[in-house]
């Protein structure tokens, strides 16, 4: 597991004074009109967050992409492309061209909403503006879906959604490096919507409800549950198979996520018993030692099988010689209508070969 050394409190709290400062001037320029952000030829839905990884947003970017395209319309997605090789390139991918070695050229997120969607338009960019571009002259009628661009203020968005994990408070959050925060907490008005991942009748649900009232306002609030629908073994899952198997009795738990917590609760809800886990920073691509030390640990707890998220096991390229699930998930929208007909509002209408779709 990796080892993250902490700075003494007092220079974390002043180089949290620091990125706070430089965070305020930022969005004080562009709410006075010193920076002005570009604007894509076609509509843009931002999905982002306030805190650093773990709370759900690309699997709600997948999730809207999936909508958009179940009603005729053409996604596209912007991302930058975290823990790829060389972060400086630019990648636009048509449909149907995937690289070579996915994870590692465009980064795990990425690479994972290329193995689901094959067939739209993706730009992975530093610049999301400029491969936007890039996109909207070859596709015009794209509906652009900017993943993890909350903080990307430079590109104007006809929709921000932010989606929030119960389990980290925002009110009592600190800024990075001293907690998880990537702004003040105050900066959730400049949301459209947001979402709260997880159920309302969960115990946490009721404070983080009021949290996004206290700072947002009366923007829409809506609820989805992200949870594990099926374990798929890993061959079959490289192979492109979603045929899954009954949850072992026991498993070992090993991924690299913003909030592995999340993760070995979505696993022991199935009923599963972990015997063990080995955590990792968010992004990081296990070396075989990393698999080693993994799968030594996994048999000398007895674990009946090893279990890894959608986003680890893009990044595998030897699987361990040991039993190999990968936990595949979905997300369930209470009130989907009402969300998806707020989605809708936002988007100006279809050219007259789709004007008859509706949300």
């Amino acid at each position: 597991m990796d080892t993250i050394l902490r700075a003494p409190a007092p220079l974390l709290a002043v180089a949290a004074s620091l990125y706070g400062f430089a965070v305020r001037v930022r969005d004080h320029a562009y709410s006075r009109g010193w920076a002005a952000p570009r604007r894509l030829p076609g509509p843009v839905i931002s999905v982002g967050n306030l805190t650093l990884g773990g709370s759900g947003k690309t699997p709600l970017a997948a999730y809207l992409v999936e909508a958009l395209l179940e009603r005729g319309r053409r996604p596209a997605v912007l991302t930058r492309g975290y823990g790829r090789r060389r972060p400086g390139l630019t990648h636009i991918l048509p449909p149907g061209v995937t690289p070579v070695r996915p994870a590692l050229e465009i980064g795990d997120e990425p690479a994972l909403l290329r193995r689901r969607f094959p067939g739209i338009w993706m730009g992975v960019a530093a610049d999301r503006h400029a491969a936007g571009s890039v996109i909207a002259a070859k596709a015009p009628d794209a509906v652009f879906i900017l993943d993890d661009g909350f903080q990307h203020r430079g590109l104007r968005r006809d929709l921000d959604i932010v989606i929030v994990d119960p389990s980290r408070p925002l009110a009592a959050g600190r800024l990075l490096p001293r907690g998880s925060l990537r702004e003040p907490p105050a900066a959730l008005r400049r949301a459209h919507l947001v979402v709260i991942n997880g159920s309302p009748d969960a115990p946490d649900a009721a404070r983080a409800r009021a949290d996004v009232r206290s700072l947002a306002g009366d923007k829409p609030v809506f609820h989805c549950v992200q949870s594990i629908v099926s374990l798929v073994p890993y061959p079959g899952w490289k192979a492109g198979g979603a045929r899954g198997v009954p949850p072992p009795r026991t498993a070992f738990l090993v991924a690299a996520l913003g909030n592995p917590a999340r993760f070995r609760g979505d696993i022991e809800r199935l009923g599963i018993e972990v015997t063990g886990a080995s955590f990792f920073r968010d992004h990081h691509s296990l070396a075989p030692g990393d698999w080693a030390r993994c799968l030594a640990a996994a048999r000398r707890l007895d674990a009946d099988a090893i279990v890894v998220t959608e986003k680890d096991a893009v990044k595998i390229t030897a699987p361990p010689d040991f039993p190999l699930l990968v936990a595949c998930q979905i997300v369930e929208f209470c009130g989907e209508d009402a969300f998806l007909a707020a989605i809708v509002r936002a988007l100006p209408q279809p050219a007259a070969a789709h004007s008859q779709i509706v949300f």
